[in-house]
């Protein structure tokens, strides 16, 4: 689960550097691109990014599926938003 999560945040990452977000990292980038989505999707692609973070940066903790189906399930969304899927 905690690959799927950290797959789909470099899915995004990558967008956003394409597209020409500023930022030295990936959280820097997802500031820059908050007019880009509506609020309550903002806050999705946040809270899937803090899962990846706690996934990869705090030993032991594992992520529930339905909290990682819900994290790549945000990005998704964001991808289509930003006409990067179609």
């Amino acid at each position: 689960m905690a690959l799927s999560v950290s797959e789909a945040d470099k899915l995004i990452d990558a967008a956003f550097l394409t597209m020409g977000f500023s930022g030295q990292s990936m959280g820097e980038r997802l500031k820059a691109s908050e007019k880009w989505f509506p609020a309550d999707l903002y806050q999705e692609i946040w809270q899937a990014h803090k899962l990846r973070n706690t996934l990869a940066h705090e030993v032991g903790v594992v992520a529930s599926q339905s909290e990682a189906k819900q994290a790549v399930g945000s990005i998704r969304k964001a991808l289509y938003h930003l006409k990067i899927l179609n």
